[in-house]
């Protein structure tokens, strides 16, 4: 995940790659953080896949202040709107989804990209 090696914390960066392939887990599927902890996932990965869940009804802006916090979940949540944002992969989309999920991704990079140089610069 290159957002994290940015961080220069190899354990971050392993940490990263659980986060960024369990991400939606808790959203999706009936496991809850106890279920993963059941199976073995590090406590501080299971704290970043619950800052990523995000909870119904809670404003988008607010969700992904609360992730701009925290390096390891800011790292994965960059990484998943970059390959969302993706051009190839808004090109299957009709043009009204489109312009939605662009203006979306940039509102959350505002946010999250200057918390993100800075948790580089505390490294």
């Amino acid at each position: 995940m290159e957002y994290a090696k940015e961080l220069g914390d190899p354990v971050l960066v392993q940490l990263s790659g659980i986060v960024g392939a369990l991400h939606d887990i808790i959203e999706d599927t009936p496991n809850d953080r106890s279920a993963l902890s059941q199976r073995g996932v590090p406590q501080q990965a299971i704290d970043a896949i619950e800052l990523l869940t995000h909870p119904r009804g809670e404003h988008r802006d607010k969700y992904v202040t609360r992730l701009a916090n925290d390096p390891l979940a800011c790292a994965v949540k960059l990484a998943d709107n970059a390959d969302n944002a993706d051009p190839e992969r808004l090109a299957r989309l009709g043009p009204q989804v489109r312009e939605r999920l662009r203006e979306k991704y940039a509102l959350d990079r505002q946010i999250l990209e200057p918390s993100w140089r800075g948790h580089c610069t505390r490294t």
